[in-house]
């Protein structure tokens, strides 16, 4: 694939499901980063978004590398909140307009969705220049023990109040020393130079808790090469590809949280992270 030439910056961003229950059924998309030639900007204002001339863009819909669709974006879905500074991210949602047939892929295994609830079909990445190739093969792999084992001091310094919950009735709450059979991994990807990304934390039959989990509970993503990275919580694998064109591929992540969601684009070569992040209170 021909590379994008640096004058044409490539910009990253989903189409989903709508957020708006009243509109569930229809799909919207957002506008997350922007490459500047040297590092990735996250597009989270008005003023950054301002620079942006969306509508004579023709975007490319991203699934595991590979074109699958395109669409012209529309900038005519009003603000909710017009003057909340910190509702922007929440809120900025842009109207795709399909070139030829709409393109959905159902969340069979219920992975995707926000802190309100699971959408129907799982989001993609749409990228605003023809640069997405996924060169290093990144593909789902079966974690060897070995690889949990590399993991479990780092779990340990993380996970610094370990406790086993005994459920329903009383949902009794036990402080346990974490042990390397009290973890799991739950998802991992590895590329075709045997680099890892990694899911793995508390085992679930600690969880049967009464209110919110700790959030080192839940599934911690981590980079595992020459170093071994963590990368963030409560992260879902949704894509890789080589998005600006350097020669070495970036992952996008969905983040959903208490109170919080959004997209996580992550540098495994580097280590930098760029979150574009939104609250609902």
């Amino acid at each position: 694939m021909a590379k994008v030439a640096q004058c044409e910056a490539n910009m990253l961003g989903i189409i989903q499901d709508s957020p708006n229950r009243k509109d569930s059924s229809t799909q919207v998309t957002r506008i997350l980063f922007r490459n500047n030639g040297s590092q990735w900007e996250i597009l989270n204002t008005m003023d950054k978004l301002r620079e942006i001339k969306t509508d004579s863009s023709r975007w490319t819909i991203i699934n595991h590398g590979q074109s699958i669709g395109k669409l012209i974006i529309r900038d005519d879905i009003q603000l909710r909140f017009p003057d909340c500074d910190w509702c922007f991210t929440r809120d900025k949602l842009f109207r795709p307009i399909f070139v030829g047939e709409k393109i959905r892929i159902p969340d069979e295994d219920n992975k995707f969705g926000d802190w309100v609830r699971n959408f129907p079909n799982r989001p993609l990445v749409i990228v605003s220049q023809p640069q997405y190739a996924d060169e290093e093969k990144w593909a789902e792999l079966d974690v060897a023990d070995s690889v949990l084992a590399n993991l479990y001091p780092k779990l340990k310094e993380i996970i610094k109040h370990p406790h086993h919950c005994e459920g329903p009735p009383d949902y009794a709450a036990l402080q346990i020393e974490l042990k390397q059979s009290d973890i799991e991994a739950f998802t991992a990807y590895s590329n075709n130079r045997g680099d890892m990304l990694v899911s793995a934390s508390f085992h679930p039959k600690h969880l049967e808790c009464d209110g919110p989990l700790d959030k080192t509970w839940y599934p911690i993503w981590f980079f595992v090469a020459d170093r071994t990275e963590m990368i963030g919580f409560n992260l879902e694998f949704l894509d890789a590809g080589d998005y600006d064109g350097d020669g070495k591929t970036e992952v996008i992540f969905e983040y959903t949280g208490y109170n919080e969601d959004g997209y996580v684009l992550y540098e495994p070569e580097s280590g930098k992270k760029y979150e574009y992040l939104w609250k609902y209170h």
